[in-house]
Order: structure tokens, then sequence, then C-alpha cells
């Protein structure tokens, strides 16, 4: 009887053994499962952390190529608002460049009409008013006659031809040349020529959006040199030294603004407008 009950012993003790070595392998073996789930985490978050980083990149590179694109187009808009300035001052049409004779001969020239009336709106007395007028009717009509010269002679998309207008130019500058830069601010109105620089916007970034120049403004001087249109702020800051800092008045609200910024190029788009001062 007692070995019975020492063998019953015996048993209930094993299968106790047992049920508590099989308790401690399952611990273990989701204790190990759990741990490498975790490490299976860290791996992915350590091959998705690179990745992330390069879209990161990736997007900072396109934003900056976007950038670098715009200051582009900027560029090119203005090289042509410079264009579409010259063209302006020598009155040629680019309709007719390129195409035959008998269409650049179907085009129409319409000269500028100014009358004494005009002078006189713009603040000159009655003599130079007069004055005025006559020589700038003489050189007007000059400008029509040399037109229909190129057209009928077929040298009008020639070299030539800017030449001969370029000559008309100057002696029409010489015209307003001592007159001062108020009286002659007066005579770009009167003859319907430009005589203000507004900046439409400004590149984000630039040196114009760095030194305070907002949309809106009107460039009045650049290193001390009246501005009349786009063209002559062009040349003004490309002259000197590049980097250098410059003085720039601007109207703003009615009010002249002092700034100061680097000469080169400002970042901004501008247009050239005919005011009354």
């Amino acid at each position: 009887m007692q070995r019975i009950i020492i063998i019953l012993l015996v048993g209930v003790s094993a299968v106790l053994l047992g049920i508590v070595l099989g308790a401690n392998i399952f611990t273990e073996k989701v204790s190990v499962d759990r741990a490498n789930k975790a490490d299976d985490r860290s791996v992915r978050a350590l091959h998705q952390a690179p990745n992330q980083a390069a879209m990161f990149d990736e997007l900072v590179a396109r934003l900056e190529d976007g950038e670098s694109q715009l200051r582009s187009h900027q560029q090119q808009l203005e090289q042509l608002n410079d264009e579409l300035v010259l063209l302006k001052r020598a009155s040629v049409s680019v309709a007719g460049v390129g195409q035959q004779a008998d269409t650049e001969q179907s085009q129409v020239f319409t000269p500028k009409v100014i009358d004494v009336n005009s002078f006189l709106d713009a603040g000159f007395g009655s003599d130079q008013a007069i004055e005025f007028d006559e020589r700038y009717a003489d050189i007007e009509l000059r400008r029509l006659y040399l037109r229909d010269k190129a057209l009928r002679e077929g040298w009008i998309s020639e070299p030539r031809f800017v030449e001969e207008r370029a000559k008309l130019n100057t002696e029409e500058e010489s015209i307003a040349g001592g007159l001062g830069d108020e009286a002659y601010d007066r005579y770009l109105f009167a003859t319907g020529q430009s005589n203000r620089v507004s900046v439409s916007s400004v590149i984000r970034k630039s040196p114009a959006e760095t030194s305070g120049i907002e949309g809106g403004d009107v460039i009045y001087r650049y290193d001390g040199r009246r501005v009349y249109d786009s063209f002559d702020l062009r040349n003004a800051t490309s002259e000197g030294e590049a980097g250098t800092s410059v003085a720039v008045e601007v109207l703003r609200d009615d009010n002249i603004v002092e700034l100061y910024i680097p000469r080169g190029p400002l970042g901004v788009q501008l247009q050239s407008d005919s005011v009354k001062p």
C-alpha cells in the first residue's frame, strides 16, 4: 500500500513538474516572439528613416529647383521688357520683321500726335510749349518719312533702319537735354513717353525684398540718378562694382522712402508708365 502511495506521489510530482516546465517554456517563447517583433519594428524603422530623409531632401531640392526656374523666368521677363522699351523708344513696329515686303508695306504707321496743349498741360510756358511743339513735330515727320523710305527700298528690317532711327532719337533727347530732371519729366509726359517705372512684383529672397522694396513702389532715384523707365534702371544697376550698397529712393503712398540695396539685379518685375508729374 505504501508503495502505491509513493508511486502516486511521484506521478503527481512529475505531472506538476511538467506543467511548470511547460509554462516556463511558453512564457519564454512569448517573450522571444515579442522581442523578435520589437526587433523587426526597429529594423523597419531604421530602413524607413533613411527613406523619409531622402524624400525630404528630394522635396527640398524640388522647391529649390522651382525657385531657380522662377528666377530664370524673371530674368527672361526683364530682358523682354528691356527690348520692348527699346522698341517703344524707336517707334519701330516688330510685326513685319522677317515677313515679305508686301506684308511690311501693308502695315500702317500711326505717328504720335502731340500739340502745343500737350506741353501746356505738362506745365510749360506758352513760348516754350510752342518751341517744343515745332521741334517735336519736325522730328516725328522725319521719323515717318524715314520709315516710308525704308519700306519702299526694303531695308526696314536691317540695322541701317535702327541706326537712322537712333540718330533721330538722339536729336530728340538733345532738345530736352538741358531742362533738368523736373522739366525733362514733364517733357516725357507731354510726348507720351515713359516717365515712371513701378514695381509690379518682388521675387522672394531677392535683394529687393531684403532691402524693403515692395510691389507698387515707384523707383524714383537710383544712386542719385532720376529713373524714367525700366531701361534706365537696368543700365544703372549694371554700372559700377557689383554688390556695393547704393541708395534707392522709392515713391510709396506719395512719400519718398530711401532704401539701400546691393548694386546688381533687383529681382523685381517692372512696369513703365506715363504719369502726369
